[in-house]
């Protein structure tokens, strides 16, 4: 596991820990949220892409093209 320094202001920190707030657990959510939004957004820009394609594709190859990018998210 990697280890990342935040700063922040006084004042919300202060707020943090009035609160009793798992700074590290809230800081580890926020971040994953944020990298699944742009993931979703970044599929969805693939998506309008290849829709703008106009090409009749299967099923099977959809979903293989979507694993793909997956994978390539992945890495």
């Amino acid at each position: 596991m990697t280890t990342l320094s935040i700063r922040v202001p006084d004042d919300l920190k202060e707020q943090a820990d009035e609160l009793g707030l798992n700074k590290s657990e809230v800081m580890r959510s926020a971040l994953a949220a944020e990298v699944n939004r742009h993931r979703r957004q970044r599929m969805a820009e693939r998506r309008d892409q290849i829709s703008a394609l106009d090409i009749d594709l299967s099923d099977e190859e959809i979903a293989a093209a979507v694993r793909k990018s997956r994978d390539e998210d992945a890495r």
